[in-house]
């Protein structure tokens, strides 16, 4: 059980998780006072190419922050994906299982790399 940040109600399971996976990933590395290894260095790609190269960069960084900070999530794939809703914007799609059951989550990016 947790809260939701934009609410305040309470959240549990897959919404809980895709709110610590968006929080861990979009969180720099070093800026938590008493936790300087949380975060991701997606932060740190926001402003490179749309390219090939740079979704791998993202997808490893991703995979290790939730791996390190999100166990509980068993990642099979990673990807970066163009937002139909709002160009030069991106999603990251995060498919793996939880607490056995396969899930599906899609955390949108704030920034991006450059399209």
């Amino acid at each position: 059980m947790g809260m939701d940040r934009y609410t305040g109600r309470s959240v549990s399971g897959v919404e809980q998780v895709r709110q610590r996976v968006e929080d861990v990933v979009l969180t720099p590395v070093g800026t938590r006072v008493e936790r300087r290894d949380y975060g991701s260095r997606v932060p740190d790609l926001i402003d490179e190419p749309g390219d090939a190269a740079t979704a791998l960069r993202v997808s490893s960084a991703v995979t290790d922050a939730v791996m390190r900070h999100v166990p509980e999530l068993i990642l099979s794939r990673v990807r970066l994906i163009p937002d139909d809703a709002v160009q030069g914007r991106w999603q990251l799609r995060i498919e793996g299982r939880l607490r056995g059951e396969g899930v599906e989550l899609a955390v949108p990016m704030v920034g991006a790399p450059a399209s």
